[in-house]
C-alpha cells in the first residue's frame, strides 16, 4: 500500500486482502517499479512566490525559488527582465533537494516606461519541467 497498490484477487499475490507465508510479488507490480525507477531523476526549480513596486526609476522585489525536484542544482541564477530588456542577473546559487531561497533586492534601476517584469530562473542542471521557471508581473508606470 506504501507504494500505491491496491489489494487484488490473486490468492498467490502479496496484495491478497488475507495474507499467508506463501505469497509473492506480481509481475505487475515488479514491472511498475521498473518503470518508476527508470525515469532519470532531476532537479525542478519552481517560482513560488514573486511581489515587486516600481517607484519612479527603481524595482524592489521579493522572489521566493524553490527546488521541488529529485535532484540537487548546483548553480541557478534569477534574470529580471522589463518587456524583453534585460536588466540584471542575480546570483542564486545551489539549491538542494527541498530546499527554497528567499531573494529580497531594492533598488534596481530599470526603464521608464514598460508593461511588466519578468523574473526567470536558469540552471545549468536537467529539470523535469521550465515551464515553472519564470514569472511575469505587471508594473504601473508611476
Amino acid at each position: 500500500h506504501s507504494l500505491g497498490f491496491d489489494h487484488n484477487n490473486n490468492s498467490q499475490s502479496i496484495m491478497f486482502p488475507v495474507t499467508n507465508c506463501n505469497q509473492k510479488l506480481d509481475n505487475y507490480i515488479i514491472a511498475d517499479i521498473n518503470e518508476i525507477y527508470s525515469t532519470d531523476s532531476k532537479a525542478d526549480v519552481v517560482i513560488e512566490k514573486v511581489s515587486a513596486d516600481k517607484i519612479g526609476r527603481y524595482l524592489d522585489f521579493e522572489i521566493t525559488v524553490s527546488n521541488f525536484g529529485l535532484r540537487d542544482v548546483t548553480n541557478s541564477t534569477l534574470g529580471v527582465f522589463a518587456d524583453s530588456e534585460k536588466i540584471k542577473d542575480f546570483e542564486i546559487g545551489a539549491l538542494d533537494i527541498g530546499t527554497k531561497r528567499i531573494l529580497t533586492v531594492k533598488n534596481v534601476r530599470v526603464p521608464r516606461s514598460f508593461d511588466s517584469i519578468i523574473f526567470e530562473v536558469q540552471t545549468d542542471d536537467g529539470e523535469i519541467s521550465k515551464a515553472n521557471n519564470q514569472a511575469q508581473i505587471g508594473v504601473s508606470n508611476s
